[in-house]
């Protein structure tokens, strides 16, 4: 009977040994599961930060080398013309400017020229414009100063609108 005791104290002690080293290692791959959960989580954060990363430099590219979508979209000179006094003639114009972006745009100027050729310029005139508002259109009325030219009197002559922000011509529009 002592034998009996003896065996089945060292099958408890064997049992006991085992299943406490079960215990241990249920609880190391519950701690690896828990850190494979976090390293997880963890590259989705990353992920998602890299995709933030890479809308802020793209937005920043945006802002550093921005793109204009602003047209005129229609130029206009009145066919007659007034004499303010000597030799001088104004004709009326009307500009329109649209612009289609998404950002206001600041600091844009509208030249005005009345050329007989490329080389010839007749007459000049420059507006300044305040803010030009996403999606905003503006209407300018405004005129052309230009000398009298008799040698021009019959040839072509251009009216050229531009419009600039700083040295960039963001449009152009040249009725004959």
């Amino acid at each position: 009977m002592n034998r009996l005791v003896a065996v089945l104290a060292i099958t408890i002690v064997i049992l006991g040994v085992a299943t406490g080293f079960l215990f241990y290692q249920n609880s190391e791959l519950q701690n690896q599961l828990d850190e494979q959960s976090h390293y997880s989580e963890l590259e989705n954060e990353i992920l998602e930060l890299e995709s933030q990363i890479d809308e802020l430099e793209n937005r920043i590219e945006e802002l550093e080398n921005p793109v204009y979508d602003i047209e005129i979209t229609s130029f206009s000179v009145e066919e007659r013309w007034q004499n303010p006094g000597g030799m001088s003639l104004i004709f009326r114009t009307n500009v329109t400017i649209q612009n289609n972006g998404n950002n206001e745009v600041r600091g844009l100027v509208l030249f005005l020229k009345r050329v007989g050729d490329v080389n010839h310029l007749l007459g000049s005139n420059y507006v300044l414009l305040d803010t030009l508002h996403a999606g905003e259109e503006l209407e300018i009325n405004t005129w052309i100063q230009s000398n009298f030219d008799l040698a021009w009197a019959h040839k072509p002559i251009f009216h050229v609108a531009t419009l600039k922000l700083g040295p960039e011509v963001i449009d152009e529009y040249t009725l004959s």
